[in-house]
């Protein structure tokens, strides 16, 4: 039996329903020609105990150094948000980071999504908004290149289950239209000091424009300007606005991740007049 590797996106399905134990995943080991005949007894040995004491220190040292905890990519935004301040674009709270990192909706929970993941990246492919980004510690040392939602990037249709038609390992589990418009991957969250009708006292409303559920309105704020209200039972965690945020260096507005999906509550219908526009304005 050959496998055509180009082809293989790592889904283990195979040795799954392999009931001969035929097939398995191991490490390569490279072995040196014999010399002149030598007998297999004069062959070089490899010292296994070594190798797996080096391979130990590694993962230790990367533990040690916080590679194996998710929060290295909050790290990672707040030293990236804290040199736009430097630059002199504004100031902002660090409260509006997002304290945990979204998973696709399907996906359950952090822990079935990063331990059932084969980071094949069909779902990357397939995502027609490209939300959907590889990881690099947004799950920690061991959940390199594993998808996740990066709202910088992009925002979750609100009637797309794309990626949960395509996962091969089930990773990602399979959603109705129905099912996914009250799937919550996360919940929004507000900072008002960061919002620029607080900072700059001008309107806005793009985060209210966008997003699907009305989760997001806008209430009265000073005069004739408005200020978002949110309503977290009903959003869906989709990132629109946290996406259109025009707010720096720090978001306004952000998707805090669950670490187990939640089941939002349907808008009601006075909430869903004002339809959202198509198009994002930034």
């Amino acid at each position: 039996m050959e496998i055509d590797f180009s082809r293989c996106v790592g889904c283990a399905n195979c040795m799954k329903v392999c009931d001969k134990n035929a097939i398995r995943y191991s490490l390569a080991s490279a072995r040196k020609p014999k010399m002149n005949g030598a007998s297999s007894s004069q062959d070089h040995q490899t010292d296994v105990s070594k190798r797996n004491f080096i391979k130990g220190s590694a993962l230790f040292v990367a533990a040690l150094s916080g590679l194996s905890v998710p929060s290295v990519a909050q790290n990672r935004r707040r030293r990236r948000m804290n040199e736009n301040h430097e630059r002199g674009r504004g100031a902002g709270n660090l409260s509006a980071i997002p304290k945990h990192v979204t998973t696709p909706p399907g996906s359950r929970n952090l822990h079935h999504f990063t331990g059932a993941c084969t980071a094949c990246h069909l779902c990357v492919s397939a995502c027609p908004t490209g939300v959907l980004k590889p990881s690099l510690f947004e799950y920690g040392f061991f959940g390199m290149m594993q998808p996740f939602m990066d709202y910088d990037a992009s925002f979750c249709n609100h009637e797309c289950v794309r990626c949960t038609e395509i996962c091969p390992s089930g990773a990602i589990l399979p959603l109705t239209v129905d099912e996914k418009l009250t799937t919550q991957i996360g919940v929004v969250h507000f900072e008002m000091h960061n919002c620029i009708v607080f900072t700059e006292e001008t309107s806005c409303g793009s985060c209210a424009e966008h997003c699907p559920t009305k989760a997001v309105r806008m209430v009265p704020y000073k005069g004739e300007l408005t200020i978002p209200h949110t309503t977290p039972d009903i959003c869906v965690g989709c990132g629109a606005c946290e996406h259109v945020c025009p707010a720096v260096p720090y978001k306004a507005i952000v998707v805090d991740g669950h670490l187990e999906h939640q089941k939002a509550e349907r808008p009601k219908e006075e909430e869903l007049k004002e339809k959202p526009l198509e198009e994002f304005p930034f």
